[in-house]
């Protein structure tokens, strides 16, 4: 068969000819990434905190020093984020939670996000145990409320919404990998009907000995057996 022209007949008959394995094959990605999601793979938990890095308010007349002041913070937003994942903190945390987990695997589970020139950041843990990530969180920010203006006059931190116990797993997430098992099965079905259709070294009609420029000398009717 001509591999360069593929009639669209033909992956209909492919198609038609495995349909049963073909609607399989996502089906069975689905329910792996179901199994694996529900039984085999350990959930974690997110626990997320709100603070705010505050300035101090004015004094009379000092309100362009203020404006300025608070440009400045909006320029430290790095550095705010640096201190609070800094090792000081960390282990300071460690220390009044009695955790021995190291530093480095802490300081990974620890996320800060803030928005574009926000001084509102969220500080959010990630653990297997909901409580531990919760009091990692609160103990994160406690300790961050007490360095700051030690650090950086005039600044001080706010702590906005304190985490609570997630209830619920951030991840596995149990919908994204069934879409992805479900896309992940229907190009494997793609690959193996186009497998089939370029490797394929049968004639199956007259149109194949056309693509490869042979003459048909004849046909054979096929006969069914009786009884």
């Amino acid at each position: 068969m001509n591999k360069s022209s593929i009639d669209i007949s033909d992956v209909f008959k492919i198609i038609k000819s495995h349909v049963i394995l073909l609607v399989l094959i996502p089906i069975i990605a689905c329910i792996s990434a179901f199994v694996a999601s529900k039984y085999m793979l350990t959930p974690t938990y997110t626990a997320s905190s709100q603070i705010f890095i505050a300035t101090q308010a004015p004094k009379e007349g000092q309100t362009s020093v203020y404006s300025e002041q608070l440009k400045s913070n909006v320029q430290l937003i790095n550095t705010f984020n640096m201190i609070l994942k800094n090792a000081r903190t960390i282990e300071k945390v460690k220390q009044e939670l009695d955790i021995t987990t190291p530093t480095a695997v802490l300081a990974e589970a620890l996320q800060i996000q803030s928005e574009k020139d926000s001084l509102v950041f969220t500080v959010s843990f990630k653990d297997e145990d909901p409580a531990k990530a919760t009091k990692m969180v609160n103990a994160v920010t406690q300790a961050y409320q007490q360095d700051i203006p030690q650090l950086i006059e005039s600044n001080k931190v706010i702590i906005l919404e304190k985490a609570s116990v997630p209830t619920v797993p951030s991840s596995p997430k149990l919908v994204i990998n069934l879409i992805i098992a479900g896309i992940l099965g229907i190009v494997i079905d793609i690959i193996f009907v186009l497998t089939i259709l370029l490797f394929r070294n049968t004639i199956n009609s007259e149109k194949d000995l056309e693509d490869l420029n042979l003459n048909s000398m004849g046909t054979i009717p096929l006969i069914k057996s009786k009884g």
